[in-house]
């Protein structure tokens, strides 16, 4: 038996090298490598998955070459890649993935997806020593052929000489579109001697700056606030499509399609970067394409095969819905594509004849047949001390074992745990899929993730973007409906240049009912809000008269009452005397080590805000926000195992049975290994079961109660109730919720709410409620494969199908009750034997629960029903979504429905079908595009989010809110908020004064500076925002970042912002320039006393005057006449003061 060094003496990194040397050492794997050298197959058995991957790095490592490894899956895929990059080199690992449709099929490739192959290929032109995992499909699915991609690739380093209209004509060719702000995959936007770009490949877009020819500097920069962050020395340009295709000869072909063809994408009839399946097009227009196995050639002798008959099989099924495809793609186009199916059955049959070394051999004999005698894990049921047991009775046989977790904080974790059981092991860093004991070579390797019984998270290497600027959804578009401060609700008409005393400047031009006009000169920027409230057209406000002034002070009362009864509630309860809990347990510390995902940053701020509260004397009143799926369930799990460390009852009251079943079954779960009692409290348990329940809880014997109102009846009762935990507490009725406030008084109290309130609403509410807001997905998720389809018996069968022959559950929306029945029985004659639940609104509450319930537990395949699921449901083995008639919904209905699914580590799919494209109208096109496109949490999910906040805001703080919401808009409404709470918590309100500027100057932003005008807008507003003088100089830096020097105009602006900051900061209130003079009058604030003015007058002793106009003022002789001098003077004043 080979011998291990004591893990003690290695260093870090050291302990898998030692591992992976030791495997090799080991007869069968001498056997394999040495069959592989000579260029013989090779048919390994006994092998796990992670073992599996410890001889395929034995084989790499060895230069048997190997460089080819197909799996039939994705998540064996991605477990395979990850197991490998613990073992060797991660840049040596390469994951080239599928397209992720099916061949001659009007699906869109995820940009994601195109950027990561094109970067593999890429990659595998450089460095010819890697080695490429990938699927079945992906073997097989055409791709760039070698030399267009070298030919097409550009490389642009720091010193280059680059001639930059030569840039942008090769930006155009690689597929890359040009917009006025890059921000996401394939953009890129020109503004004089910068161009930003974002390759597909890339996790944040590139700035290019220009001085001349010559390439200045390369700098990544943030999405988000468009500011650089980091210096590059070069990257290389890829195309963003895996084809290239003349645009002209493309529109020719899409203009002759038949209707049946018909998409938005389709129905654009141009060549747009996010047309479906263009590397499938190319053929029928005379273009020959690549594939996989040209990038490989000529250092591949070896292909691995995993699952080897389940490879076959997912082969067969390209091909057979290829030339199926291909055959009606052909009939429409008047020309064939087969040649991209023969391609891939020739290059199959290539990769066959190589050496190879295939998994799993079944039934097979011989020489070939090497066995691994490896060991599944047992199953250690999550108990510590039966892996304590298991550990030492490997090591008397003589095997050591080793422990490997995920990450760095995980090993911390597990290591506490370990020295609380006193297990003298050390936990690694190291990612394996799963454990396994191989006697023959001394060692067994246990998991974390298998240790305490949850799912290992495979995680796709997806580039981490960070989503779009807020500014893209917050930002004036002419039409958009505004609201301005002093004046009301108007209508943005555009920015527009107006002439004052023969100078330029720019204004804001809002328009007001009965055709009034308002001009907003660039300084009052900041009192202009895009209005957000309710959808539709909101009455404009007539100018001139009070009913602006009415609304406002309307609210305004509204607010400081409500604003009262919160502070008074909340200051009453930090009064009152409750239980302090006690600090977590080592029951907490194995709870949080078991959760089978990475907790998010507001996660781990809301976990551990609950924590701080339960562990104070007041009674705990906080409230969770966040989407479904965020993790909210996770914060109350581990609030309840805290409260029953400490011999405390729980209780938690949801407003359905059918998230009643769904608690109680992740509940049972998560808190298994524990000694905690969990019963369940509905309507669907027998009268029997529920009496006996409800006796033992008053007993003690239950420690966690989930259930509906019925916990609110009167025969319920506690021995020691100390957490109460409410989901939704806005869908409970006024009975119920009198109920509640009796019991939540003396008990700490959670509520989960699913619906999103933005940032700015919870910053209103601080010190008012205790809030805790979840705004960010779980990491890893993946975007949702999204299509837009005409509806066709093929296109529906189609996609049910895959979903159940991948072993799924699939939600069909039909939002018409009157005919569901119909889509019904259409449905069972287009599937024959598909098991079908109807659930709609008309339904009875107890026949909803039930067919929610059935299919919750697998009693159905699909779930057709109206858009009643948009909220509420959480199922993880949906991970399909119909919705007919999509046209019909609007943007922020249609983004609910598609978060329905996504849910588990299986690839989404959302189908949104519709009649023939051209015969829908231009708004439904713009949503339907818009959704489509927005398959992350880029700005789709800001617009849909923006709607959402506001039905949360009404649910939040009740309808009447919702009311006024409406009439001065979201964001005037939150601070009016901010204000009323403040007003009552007795805060001094700082009000900032506005500054007059009477100089003869008008400063501006050139267009050939910043060219969009929602960009100058921005600008504006940010420079009407500005507080100090740090602020404007870290702006300068960001405009000269983004757009290049300052010129002179834009000089000017700046410079004349900076004065009235300086005005601000000396109590100047106007500043006045005429008649060879310079006047500055003073605030009320400037103490203006016969001390001060002397002072003034030794420290500005060049003809000097004072005055009281009324204010107090002090004049001095000017002789400076244009913009530059004059700020520089009026500067040099008030530093004077």
């Amino acid at each position: 038996m080979p011998e291990i060094a004591p893990p003690v003496f290695l260093k870090e990194g050291q302990l898998v090298e030692r591992l992976l040397e030791t495997f090799q050492k080991t007869r069968p794997a001498q056997v394999v490598l040495s069959r592989l050298a000579v260029g013989l197959e090779a048919f390994p058995v006994g092998l796990s998955d992670s073992a599996r991957s410890f001889l395929l790095a034995s084989a790499f490592q060895n230069r048997t070459g190997i460089k080819l490894v197909i799996a039939p899956k994705e998540e064996t895929a991605m477990n395979l890649q990850q197991d490998l990059a613990t073992l060797l080199p991660e840049e040596e690992i390469l994951y080239f993935p599928s397209f992720g449709i099916e061949p001659f099929y009007p699906h869109r490739v995820l940009e994601d997806i195109a950027g990561q192959r094109i970067s593999v290929l890429s990659r595998l032109c450089d460095n010819p020593n890697a080695i490429v995992i990938t699927l079945a499909q992906a073997v097989l699915e055409p791709t760039l052929p070698k030399g267009l991609l070298l030919e097409n690739r550009l490389e642009v380093a720091a010193g280059f000489e680059v001639d930059q209209e030569k840039l942008v004509a090769t930006l155009e060719n690689l597929g890359y579109r040009r917009v006025p702000m890059t921000q996401e995959p394939a953009d890129y936007s020109v503004r004089g001697g910068i161009v930003d770009v974002f390759p597909l490949s890339a996790s944040a877009p590139i700035r290019i700056e220009f001085f001349g020819d010559k390439v200045e500097s390369l700098r990544s920069f943030s999405v988000l606030d468009q500011r650089s962050k980091e210096r590059l020395e070069n990257f290389v340009l890829l195309p963003n499509r895996e084809v290239f295709l003349e645009a002209e000869r493309v529109t020719r072909t899409l203009k002759s399609l038949p209707e049946e063809f018909s998409s938005p994408f389709f129905g654009e009839k141009e060549l747009s970067n996010r047309f479906p399946a263009l590397e499938y097009l190319a053929p029928f227009l005379g273009t020959s394409m690549g594939n996989l196995e040209e990038y490989l050639l000529p250092e591949l002798s070896v292909v691995a095969w995993l699952e080897n008959e389940e490879l076959e099989a997912r082969k067969k099924e390209w091909s057979e819905k290829g030339k199926h495809n291909e055959a009606s793609w052909e009939k429409a186009f008047g020309a064939s594509g087969k040649e991209v199916l023969e391609r891939a059955e020739k290059s199959w049959e290539n990769l066959r004849s190589r050496g190879g070394l295939v998994f799993p051999a079944v039934g097979l004999s011989g020489p070939n047949r090497i066995i691994f005698a490896t060991a599944p894990l047992p199953s250690l049921g999550r108990n510590l001390s039966i892996w304590s047991k298991e550990v030492s009775t490997l090591s008397e046989k003589g095997i050591r074992s080793f422990l490997f977790c995920e990450t760095e904080e995980e090993k911390n974790r597990v290591g506490t745990l370990l020295e609380d059981e006193r297990m003298a092991l050390a936990p690694e860093v190291g990612r394996f899929s799963e454990g396994f004991i191989y006697p023959d070579a001394g060692f067994a390797v246990f998991t974390e993730h298998q240790l305490f019984g949850r799912k290992l998270r495979t995680r796709p290497k997806r580039k981490a973007r960070e989503g779009i600027a807020l500014a893209s959804y917050t930002s004036l578009s002419p039409g958009d409906f505004v609201v301005h401060v002093d004046y009301g609700l108007g209508q943005f008409s555009g920015l527009t240049t107006v002439t004052v005393e023969g100078e330029k400047t720019d204004c804001l031009l809002l328009a007001y009912a009965g055709g009034d006009k308002l001009y907003v000169p660039i300084e009052q920027f900041r009192r202009v809000q895009k209005y957000a409230g309710k959808e539709g057209e909101p009455s404009l406000t007539k100018l001139g008269t009070k009913s602006w002034e009415r609304a406002k002070e309307k609210v305004q009362k509204a607010l400081v009452d409500m604003a009262r009864e919160l502070v008074a509630l909340y200051a009453a309860r930090k009064a009152q005397a409750g239980h302090a809990f006690s600090d977590d347990s080592a029951w907490m510390r194995e709870l949080e080590t078991s959760f089978p995902y990475d907790e998010t940053t507001d996660q781990n701020d809301a976990i551990g805000a609950v924590k701080k509260d339960m562990e104070f004397a007041a009674p705990m009143d906080r409230l969770v926000l966040g989407d479904v799926g965020f993790g909210k369930t996770e914060v109350a799990v581990r609030a309840s195992l805290k409260a029953v460390a400490d011999g405390k009852q729980v209780a938690v009251l949801v407003p359905t049975t059918i998230l009643a079943l769904q608690h109680f079954l992740t509940f049972g779960e998560r808190l298994l290994p524990f000694p905690v009692r969990i019963e369940l409290l509905s309507r669907f348990r027998p009268a029997k079961e529920q009496k006996k329940a409800v006796e033992e809880l008053k007993k003690g014997l239950v420690d966690v109660v989930i259930g509906t109102h019925r916990l609110l009846a009167k025969d319920v009762g506690f021995k020691d109730l100390g957490l109460l935990i409410i989901d939704e507490e806005h869908r409970f009725g006024v009975v119920q919720k009198e109920k509640l406030k009796k019991i939540k008084e003396t008990v700490d109290v959670l509520t989960l709410s699913a619906t999103p309130i933005p940032r700015t609403l919870s910053l209103s509410l601080s010190g008012a409620r205790d809030l805790s807001v979840i705004s960010t997905p779980p990491r890893g998720r993946l975007p949702i494969q999204t299509e837009i389809l005409p509806f066709t018996d093929e296109a529906v069968r189609d996609s049910i199908l895959f979903e159940l022959e991948r072993g799924g559950q699939v939600f069909f929306v039909h939002n018409r009750v009157e005919t569901i029945e119909g889509m019904r029985n259409y449905l069972l004659d287009l599937i024959p034997g598909l098991k079908l639940g109807v659930a709609h609104g008309q339904l009875s509450e107890e026949a909803l629960e039930r067919v929610m319930v059935d299919f919750l537990v697998r009693k159905y395949d699909l779930l057709l029903s109206t858009s009643i699921i948009e909220s509420g449901l959480d199922i993880p083995s949906v991970n399909t979504l119909i919705v007919n008639r999509a046209d019909r919904f609007g943007l922020a209905q249609l983004y609910q429905l598609r978060g329905r699914v996504g849910r588990s580590s299986e690839k989404a799919f959302a189908y949104f079908f519709t009649p023939p494209w051209s015969s829908l109208t231009d708004t439904a096109k713009k949503r339907l595009k818009a959704i489509a496109e927005f398959t992350e949490l880029g700005s789709g999910f800001y617009l849909a989010m923006r709607d959402m906040e506001i039905r949360g805001a009404g649910n939040l703080l009740g309808s009447q809110q919702h009311g006024f919401i409406e009439e001065v808009g979201f964001d005037l409404y939150c601070q009016l908020l901010e204000e009323a709470v403040g007003q009552i918590k007795g805060e001094t309100r700082v009000i900032r004064p506005e500054v007059k500027l009477a100089l003869p100057i008008t400063p501006f932003l050139p267009q050939d500076y910043v060219s969009s005008s929602p960009e100058r807008i921005e600008v504006y507003k940010k420079l009407s925002e500005m507080k100090n003088l740090a602020e404007l100089e870290d702006f300068r830096a960001e405009l000269e970042d983004r757009f290049g020097s300052l010129p002179p105009k834009a000089e000017e602006l700046l410079r004349m912002v900076e004065v009235k900051l300086l005005a601000l900061e000396k109590k100047v209130g106007e500043l006045k320039a005429a008649g060879g003079r310079l006047e500055a009058v003073f605030t009320s604030e400037f103490p203006a006393t016969r001390k001060t003015i002397e002072e003034l007058r030794l420290r500005l002793p060049d003809a000097i005057e004072f005055a009281f106009t009324p204010g107090f003022a002090l004049r001095i002789e000017s002789s400076a006449r244009r913009g530059t001098e004059i700020l520089d003077e009026a500067k040099k004043l008030l530093l004077s003061i």
